[in-house]
């Protein structure tokens, strides 16, 4: 049996609409006007928001981010926010904050837009292409969204023309809402007939991907007919809801593994152009709107849910629902396991982002199939995928079905592409395989390392928002995230935070000059002001990692300001004598000197010391070799100085162990061939220096404080 409920009004055309991913209530918007949307003054939008388990409507009209959302793009980004991007007001983004269910602006497009597509990527970011229909008719080629900087780039390399669509109209209407799918990169499926690959690093690119076909093989034409669900059912069938010509009342059931379409109950109202369909938190589908055309005939204010066969019993009531009674954690990571504890007995589960939808398109909605381990007493465990571009970071719901096929109610979940130690384990990886043959392997897992830190948000402090209404207008505030814990654990993560980025940030520069890469962590990802900068004696002390981990919670001297300044103690200002200054400006050459002949030495030769010492390309006999020598010996003489002038290695702390590693791979070679070489008194003293300078590190790290880390951690 399928069933349509009852239609519930709306005070609007509801013409685009978006599951709210924390309280499953659906947010739906016109224009600026309720059944209209040309001539628009432009400055607000007139929205309501649907309770669905109540059946109650509350109105409102949002001015406050001067943006008229008619035909935007519309995508849910790592943090649950709904980003809004064009339209009416072409060059404006918005942003619905699940959390405060409020609205607040985002920075303007480089380009203005109407009727564009956008997705979310694996990495954080949002992809838009296309929108001549407002803004201007020229080819409008892509941009990223960097939740990060709160800032938009332009791919000009990321072209539209690839997937314009032969309308007679022209570009006006040739790049109608593309169907854009992420993976690695993102997937234009359609609406026209060529599909293309459009990848968002660097400037950008796009790359044909073939031509959708039919079942007969013939080209499939340019096609913007129907809206398209995904519904959970026990094999995650797709319902796909027509406003067209030849059955615009009849919805179609597609079972991906058997590639039929199967007819469902007609529906007694013509859902027209710019309709919507949603999944709901109950696995029914919301259907609702069309129309948005003045006085028409064909304006439609409400909506009304279609539940699918499975949600009945052979009676034609409805079936007994499995419940989840706990899970073991909301937030889970990539490639881990969850505890799934149900009321009796469940078959499959499988994890689902809600959509958005407007003019057909849903680039949100995803499903991702887990198979259940039986634990015994209605316990099981679910394995995650392992892949960052499959689950992507971001809300997530999870369902649960009986061997019937019912699915349950759902349970909220966050995806959180992993945690601290996944980051150091992609970065030690990372460094194991950086020899020239691996470079491709070194590459992949260092990206991983990278996203995964910047989607932790690891370069920004988790200060205490000062404002008065949380969360504030800034997106990458960590009011938008959990409270700050204030405990000692709390802190002494924060500490390992900054410790683990500034790893990241030290051995990216590495990378880049032992490849001839580009950054993967430019300076501006760096939440750190210019004043804290020229404040040498407080980054040593705030900024970089703690003077000794001493396994108590460090001093933290020089806090930093919650109004977006840093904040200095009274000896900060404080006027130094000149023997001061002098100790600190010697401090500082000779750390510059040292890491400037490492840096000599990645250019230069290798930074590998297995490849080092295997010498299958003949380095060694290389005129790079002597120069790499020297520039180590030097670097070892001005490590002398430093030990001198700083015999505790405070003002780096360790991050100074990695160039102190860099600097000191090139003397294994010199250790390994000493007997035929004969003595060298300059290699001996370099290694003098090297080695106690090694050991001031180790002396200084606390193996008090690992205990904590790991009963922490247990």
């Amino acid at each position: 049996m399928w069933k349509w409920g009852l239609t519930l009004d709306f005070p609007i055309v509801p013409v685009a609409g978006v599951v709210d991913p924390l309280t499953g209530k659906v947010v739906v918007w016109s224009a600026y006007e309720k059944d209209q949307f040309e001539g628009s003054p432009g400055g607000w939008t007139l929205t309501s928001t649907l309770a669905p388990t109540r059946g109650e409507v509350a109105e409102r009209n949002v001015t406050n981010i001067g943006h008229d959302m008619f035909c935007p793009g519309l995508s849910l980004d790592a943090n649950g926010r709904v980003v809004v991007t064009g339209g009416n007001n072409a060059q404006k983004t918005s942003f619905y904050d699940s959390t405060s269910g409020g609205w607040g602006p985002g920075p303007d497009m480089k380009v203005p837009r109407g009727y564009q597509s956008s997705a979310t990527c694996s990495d954080g970011r949002v992809f838009t292409i296309g929108g001549p229909w407002s803004g201007g008719e020229f080819e409008k080629n892509g941009e990223v969204y960097d939740p990060r900087s709160n800032s938009w780039t332009m791919l000009p390399s990321a072209t539209m023309k690839p997937m314009l669509t032969a309308d007679r109209e022209g570009i006006y209407r040739a790049d109608n809402h593309g169907w854009l799918f992420v993976w690695r990169t993102v997937f234009q499926a359609g609406l026209s007939t060529a599909m293309n690959w459009c990848y968002t690093s660097g400037t950008g690119d796009v790359q044909p991907a073939g031509q959708r076909k039919t079942a007969s093989e013939s080209v499939d034409p340019d096609s913007m007919c129907g809206n398209a669900v995904m519904f959970d059912a026990a094999r995650g069938k797709i319902l796909v809801e027509p406003w067209r010509s030849p059955s615009p009342l009849t919805p179609e059931l597609y079972d991906p593994p058997q590639n039929t379409f199967v007819d469902q109950v007609p529906n007694s109202i013509v859902r027209v152009y710019r309709s919507i369909a949603l999944l709901l938190p109950d696995a029914t589908v919301l259907s609702g709107g069309g129309g948005l055309c003045g006085t028409c005939d064909t304006n439609h204010f409400d909506e009304q849910t279609f539940s699918l066969r499975c949600l009945f019993d052979g009676s034609g009531n409805p079936a007994t629902r499995p419940v989840i009674r706990g899970v073991s954690s909301q937030e889970v990571s990539v490639g881990t396991n969850i505890t799934v504890t149900t009321d009796g007995p469940v078959r499959d589960a499988a994890l689902m982002q809600y959509g958005s939808s407007t003019h057909t398109v849903n680039s949100d909605q995803r499903r991702v199939p887990l198979t259940l381990k039986s634990n015994g007493g209605n316990s099981y465990t679910a394995s995650m995928p392992g892949d960052l571009e499959v689950h992507l970071p971001g809300d997530w719901v999870l369902f649960v079905m009986n061997e019937n096929g019912v699915p349950s109610l759902v349970v909220r979940s966050k995806c959180c592409s992993g945690d601290i130690d996944d980051v150091l384990t992609y970065i030690l990886l990372s460094i194991a395989i950086s020899g020239s043959d691996f470079k491709s392997d070194c590459s992949k897992w260092w990206s991983k390392a990278v996203r995964l830190a910047i989607t932790l948000r690891l370069n920004r402090e988790e200060a205490q928002c000062s404002a008065t209404v949380v969360p504030c207008a800034d997106p990458v505030c960590s009011c938008h995230r959990r409270p700050i814990d204030e405990s000692i654990l709390g802190v002494e993560r924060q500490e390992e935070r900054r410790r683990v980025f500034w790893l990241l940030y030290s051995l990216d520069r590495h990378l880049s000059l032992s490849f001839n890469t580009v950054l993967s962590i430019p300076d501006s990802y760096c939440a750190v002001y210019d004043l804290v900068w020229e404040n040498l004696d407080t980054i040593a002390r705030t900024e970089m990692p703690a003077r000794a981990i001493t396994g108590r919670s460090p001093s933290r001297t020089h806090q930093r300001s919650t109004s977006g300044s840093p904040a200095h103690s009274e000896d900060d200002c404080a006027p130094r004598d000149n023997a001061s200054n002098q100790s600190r400006a010697q401090l500082v050459i000779a750390y510059s000197t040292h890491i400037l002949h490492v840096l000599h030495i990645l250019l230069y030769g290798k930074w590998d010391a297995i490849a080092m010492l295997e010498d299958d390309d003949g380095w060694i006999t290389s005129e790079r070799f002597p120069q790499c020598t020297s520039h180590a010996i030097a670097a070892s003489q001005s490590l002398s100085t430093i030990l001198v002038i700083d015999p505790e290695l405070a003002f780096m702390s360790y991050l100074f162990g990695i160039y102190l590693l860099q600097g000191s791979f090139i003397f294994l070679l010199f250790a390994d061939r000493l007997p035929q070489l004969g003595p060298n008194e300059s290699v001996q003293q370099a290694c003098e220096n090297i080695i106690r300078a090694h050991e001031v590190c180790v002396v200084t790290l606390s193996t008090e404080f690992q205990v904590c880390r790991v009963t922490e951690r247990g």
